[in-house]
């Protein structure tokens, strides 16, 4: 009979064992007082850590099955958080300088995620909730902050930015809502809202200096509604714009291609159409 018992659990013992390995968790770590934290709950989830020089701090939180984290660094002192909930996410985060701050959180299924930190004392931030959504942060420079959260289905945020002290703030609600920020300069500023819609659509692009659309908490670009779109280049210095939409249908375009330029497009209804052009001649 105790052999018996033995073999039982021994074999329980194989069956958990193989569960468990079906997570996989790989760290490695060059340097100095670096610290990795993995947690895996579920089944299929992997977690690829590599930390180059001194002080970085990673930490991978994994709950469901098949997700997928990749974080690399190769400065010192940068401190990246992934936490996935559901099934089939991806997320990877690349940093290649000193003194960031990163983070992913994906809730949902089939969602992706990129960060890609050419920068020092940067901030990079993902948050998605829903499904079949992607983010992709391309930071360059010096103190940029770029926050990115959406909430919905088949959502797509693209923030790219190469310069210093600027600022992109990017929340959209909905399904299949599309944001692309394109930023190179000095403080330059983006605050983004699309919400209670779908279908919604944004393209920012700013080449210059002290340029300002929002910031963080202040979205002076905002649709709420269905099936808006708006487009706001500013090609100079010290331009303002601001885009405000609450329908369905409408779109707005402003470009500025100049210096210390100012507008203000404010369509509520269906079905409107803005258009503004401002320069030197």
């Amino acid at each position: 009979m105790k052999k018996i018992i033995l073999f039982f659990a021994v074999g329980a013992f194989a069956v958990n064992a193989s569960f468990a390995q079906t997570n996989q968790s790989t760290v490695d770590q060059n340097g100095s007082d670096n610290m990795t934290d993995v947690l895996q709950v579920g089944s299929t989830n992997v977690a690829n850590v590599i930390q180059d020089a001194d002080l970085n701090v990673t930490t991978v939180d994994q709950a469901g099955a098949g997700n997928s984290a990749q974080v690399e660094m190769a400065g010192g002192e940068n401190t990246v958080n992934v936490t996935q909930v559901g099934g089939l996410n991806q997320a990877v985060s690349l940093i290649t300088e000193a003194g960031n701050v990163a983070a992913i959180s994906q809730d949902g299924n089939g969602n992706r995620a990129r960060q890609e930190l050419n920068a020092t004392n940067s901030t990079a931030t993902i948050f998605t909730q829903g499904d079949n959504s992607k983010t992709i942060q391309q930071v360059s420079g010096l103190g940029n902050t770029a926050q990115a959260a959406q909430v919905g289905n088949n959502n797509l945020i693209t923030q790219a930015q190469n310069g210093e002290n600027t600022t992109a703030f990017t929340t959209q609600e909905g399904n299949n809502v599309i944001a692309v920020m394109e930023q190179s300069g000095t403080s330059n500023n983006v605050g983004l809202l699309q919400v209670m819609g779908d279908n919604n659509a944004a393209f920012i692009a700013q080449t210059g200096n002290n340029n300002f659309a929002g910031g963080e908490g202040d979205p002076q670009l905002s649709q709420t509604g269905s099936d808006n779109t708006l487009i706001v280049s500013q090609n100079g210095d010290m331009n303002a714009s601001t885009i405000i939409q609450q329908g369905n249908g409408n779109e707005a375009v402003n470009a500025q291609l100049s210096n210390e330029n100012s507008s203000v497009i404010n369509q509520i209804g269906n079905g409107n159409t803005a258009n503004v052009a401002q320069r030197d001649n």
